[in-house]
């Protein structure tokens, strides 16, 4: 993974998350999507809570995509070394 793919899956999902917690889910959407593309080569972990917060995302559950999108981002760095 480069690391422009790699600040670019961070810059994502920071904004993605920061979008939901101001009630904007239009531009947590584009963040995410983004995001999305950029985590090809992440680690199962990460991909796996990504999918997690997209999913209460899409039924609607916002407080529970971003605590699932924010332990992706979690995993995400802990394994790129992110921090």
């Amino acid at each position: 993974m480069s690391n422009t793919s790699g600040s670019s899956t961070k810059m994502h999902l920071e904004e993605g998350i920061k979008a939901l917690q101001t009630g904007d889910k239009e531009g947590a959407m584009t963040q995410l999507k983004a995001a999305q593309q950029a985590m090809s080569e992440s680690s199962p972990e990460a991909i796996k809570r990504f999918e997690e917060g997209m999913k209460a995302l899409s039924g609607g559950d916002t407080n529970g995509a971003i605590t699932h999108l924010g332990f992706a981002l979690l995993e995400y760095c802990q394994a790129s070394r992110c921090f």
